[in-house]
């Protein structure tokens, strides 16, 4: 019997069981195959998150200005024609 004459130890614990860890459970190996295509289809859509960030960061304004440059060639100017215009 336990305790001393007047009843239970009550100041003390109850003796302790040895806990032992749960067993580590392998993990399969289409587990392993799911993990390793997941992080591939994560990778592939920021790369591609990317690209459309860039591609949208490069387009040009719409409305914007566009200014054109074109090179007269004296040849292709004919000849002054002055016009006089009288009145009745």
């Amino acid at each position: 019997m336990e305790g001393s004459a007047h009843g239970p130890d009550v100041g003390q614990p109850p003796p302790r069981r040895e806990r032992r860890p749960p067993p580590r459970r392998r993990r399969g190996r289409r587990a392993t195959i799911a993990a390793a295509a997941g992080l591939i289809v994560a990778a592939i859509v920021f790369f591609a998150g990317l690209v459309v960030g860039r591609a949208l960061e490069d387009a040009p304004k719409p409305g914007g200005e566009q200014t054109i440059v074109r090179t007269l060639v004296p040849a292709t100017i004919g000849p002054a024609v002055t016009v006089t215009v009288t009145e009745p």
